[in-house]
């Protein structure tokens, strides 16, 4: 598993210095998925990982229902999925950073552990959940957007914002 590397406070959910969360141990991990290369309005959501982390280190932790602290279980702050260089080998653009997450999330995916993607633009939940339905035979998906996303392609490319709820149908 991959470790975290050149990380601090700062890029860890709750503001956890790194040598406090063993990414073995953790019982969440969550993907960060800076990524609005498909965005057709305005860019700006390959910032929310980042948004959200910091906005974290702000939380209350312990849970009034729970009368516990979640985050004592583990959470553990994975490094971010960049998206990939373009080059002669293999996809590029949307393609390679839906297969880039997928990868991110497999790796990190284990009985026992919620794995969650911070977005970025919603194109990179196709691969969250191809990573996930390999390792769960039969998985439902419940998708929640103000638009079907069920384009074949949008803007020259099939893994598009637009088209996230057909790929996700598709697999």
């Amino acid at each position: 598993m991959a470790n975290a590397v050149n990380m601090n406070v700062a890029d860890n959910f709750l503001g956890y210095h790194p040598s406090e969360i063993d990414p073995v141990a953790a019982r969440a991990v969550l993907v960060p998925a800076p990524y609005d290369g498909t965005a057709s309005y305005k860019k700006g959501a390959s910032d929310g990982p980042r948004a959200i982390i910091e906005a974290s280190n702000q939380m209350e932790d312990f849970d009034l229902e729970l009368l516990a602290d979640p985050s004592q279980q583990g959470i553990y702050t994975a490094p971010p999925v960049v998206p990939p260089v373009p080059n002669t080998e293999g996809p590029v653009g949307p393609e390679a950073m839906t297969d880039a997450v997928e990868q991110a999330v497999s790796q990190w995916s284990r009985p026992g552990v919620l794995v969650g993607v911070l977005g970025g633009e919603h194109s990179v939940t196709v691969g969250a959940v191809r990573a996930i339905a390999s390792k769960h035979e039969g998985l439902s998906v419940l998708y929640l957007d103000a638009h079907a996303d069920m384009r074949d392609e949008y803007q020259g490319s099939p893994y598009s914002h637009a088209c996230v709820a057909r790929r996700i149908a598709e697999d």
